[in-house]
Protein backbone atom coordinates (compact mmCIF):
# COMPACT_ATOMS: atom_id res chain seq x y z
CA UNK A 1 0.00 0.00 0.00
CA UNK A 2 1.38 3.43 -0.89
CA UNK A 3 0.20 6.74 0.49
CA UNK A 4 0.39 10.25 -0.85
CA UNK A 5 -0.08 13.25 1.40
CA UNK A 6 -1.52 16.39 -0.14
CA UNK A 7 -1.41 19.33 2.27
CA UNK A 8 -3.50 22.37 1.53
CA UNK A 9 -3.18 25.40 3.78
CA UNK A 10 -6.10 27.64 4.66
CA UNK A 11 -4.57 30.60 6.51
CA UNK A 12 -6.35 32.73 9.03
CA UNK A 13 -8.99 30.14 9.99
CA UNK A 14 -7.54 28.88 13.30
CA UNK A 15 -6.39 30.61 16.45
CA UNK A 16 -4.16 29.60 19.31
CA UNK A 17 -4.65 30.77 22.90
CA UNK A 18 -3.08 34.14 22.09
CA UNK A 19 -5.52 34.80 19.22
CA UNK A 20 -2.72 34.73 16.65
CA UNK A 21 -3.87 33.32 13.30
CA UNK A 22 -2.54 29.84 12.60
CA UNK A 23 -2.76 27.98 9.31
CA UNK A 24 -5.20 25.10 9.16
CA UNK A 25 -4.22 22.18 6.98
CA UNK A 26 -6.52 19.88 5.09
CA UNK A 27 -4.87 16.52 4.60
CA UNK A 28 -5.91 14.22 1.81
CA UNK A 29 -4.49 10.70 2.02
CA UNK A 30 -4.68 8.36 -0.94
CA UNK A 31 -3.76 4.71 -0.48
CA UNK A 32 -2.68 2.24 -3.13
CA UNK A 33 -2.79 -1.41 -2.11
CA UNK A 34 0.39 -3.48 -2.26
CA UNK A 35 0.53 -7.20 -1.69
CA UNK A 36 3.63 -6.91 0.54
CA UNK A 37 2.16 -4.88 3.42
CA UNK A 38 -1.07 -5.31 5.32
CA UNK A 39 -3.41 -2.28 5.31
CA UNK A 40 -3.26 -2.02 9.10
CA UNK A 41 0.55 -2.01 9.20
CA UNK A 42 0.80 0.51 6.42
CA UNK A 43 -1.83 2.76 7.96
CA UNK A 44 -0.01 2.66 11.30
CA UNK A 45 3.30 3.58 9.63
CA UNK A 46 1.67 6.34 7.57
CA UNK A 47 -0.05 7.87 10.58
CA UNK A 48 3.24 7.80 12.48
CA UNK A 49 4.97 9.68 9.65
CA UNK A 50 2.11 12.17 9.45
CA UNK A 51 2.26 12.77 13.22
CA UNK A 52 6.02 13.33 13.00
CA UNK A 53 5.59 15.78 10.12
CA UNK A 54 3.05 17.91 12.02
CA UNK A 55 5.09 17.74 15.21
CA UNK A 56 8.13 19.19 13.40
CA UNK A 57 5.94 21.79 11.70
CA UNK A 58 4.51 23.03 14.99
CA UNK A 59 7.75 22.71 16.97
CA UNK A 60 9.41 25.72 15.38
CA UNK A 61 6.62 28.02 16.55
CA UNK A 62 7.04 26.99 20.16
CA UNK A 63 10.82 27.58 20.37
CA UNK A 64 12.19 30.37 22.53
CA UNK A 65 15.80 31.57 22.79
CA UNK A 66 17.62 34.06 24.96
CA UNK A 67 20.34 35.70 22.89
CA UNK A 68 23.07 37.74 24.56
CA UNK A 69 25.41 39.72 22.31
CA UNK A 70 28.73 40.71 23.88
CA UNK A 71 29.95 43.94 22.30
CA UNK A 72 31.73 45.73 25.11
CA UNK A 73 31.01 46.31 28.79
CA UNK A 74 28.68 49.24 28.10
CA UNK A 75 26.69 48.15 25.04
CA UNK A 76 25.93 44.45 25.56
CA UNK A 77 22.48 43.46 24.30
CA UNK A 78 20.07 40.69 25.26
CA UNK A 79 17.02 39.49 23.35
CA UNK A 80 14.24 37.00 24.03
CA UNK A 81 13.31 35.42 20.69
CA UNK A 82 9.91 33.71 20.54
CA UNK A 83 9.26 32.04 17.19
CA UNK A 84 5.48 32.35 17.67
CA UNK A 85 5.87 35.83 16.23
CA UNK A 86 7.70 34.75 13.07
CA UNK A 87 6.58 33.25 9.78
CA UNK A 88 9.48 30.82 9.33
CA UNK A 89 12.01 28.99 11.53
CA UNK A 90 15.08 30.99 12.60
CA UNK A 91 13.74 34.15 10.92
CA UNK A 92 15.35 36.45 13.53
CA UNK A 93 18.76 34.85 12.98
CA UNK A 94 18.37 35.00 9.19
CA UNK A 95 17.56 38.72 9.39
CA UNK A 96 20.79 39.15 11.36
CA UNK A 97 22.66 37.37 8.51
CA UNK A 98 23.73 34.30 10.46
CA UNK A 99 25.64 31.94 8.16
CA UNK A 100 24.15 28.58 7.13
CA UNK A 101 26.37 26.55 9.48
CA UNK A 102 25.39 28.85 12.38
CA UNK A 103 21.71 28.42 11.55
CA UNK A 104 22.20 24.66 11.47
CA UNK A 105 23.76 24.69 14.95
CA UNK A 106 20.96 26.86 16.34
CA UNK A 107 18.27 24.71 14.70
CA UNK A 108 19.66 21.55 16.32
CA UNK A 109 19.77 23.01 19.83
CA UNK A 110 18.03 21.12 22.62
CA UNK A 111 16.08 22.78 25.42
CA UNK A 112 18.43 24.36 28.04
CA UNK A 113 21.42 24.04 25.72
CA UNK A 114 23.78 27.02 25.43
CA UNK A 115 26.05 27.71 22.48
CA UNK A 116 28.42 30.55 21.66
CA UNK A 117 28.88 31.81 18.13
CA UNK A 118 31.55 34.27 17.03
CA UNK A 119 29.73 36.56 14.61
CA UNK A 120 31.56 39.43 12.96
CA UNK A 121 33.46 41.02 15.86
CA UNK A 122 30.92 40.04 18.53
CA UNK A 123 30.22 36.94 20.57
CA UNK A 124 26.62 35.70 20.51
CA UNK A 125 25.57 33.41 23.35
CA UNK A 126 22.30 31.61 22.68
CA UNK A 127 20.30 29.57 25.14
CA UNK A 128 17.24 27.65 24.03
CA UNK A 129 14.63 27.99 26.75
CA UNK A 130 11.73 26.14 25.18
Amino acid sequence: MAAEFDLTSLTGKGYNDRTVPLPIFIVQIRFTMSSQTSPKTYLTNSLSKLKSYFSELLDFQSRIWVVHIFEDSITDQSFVINEDGFKEPLEWMKKRDYQARMLDRVDKMKISQVIEIQFEDKMHRLMRVK
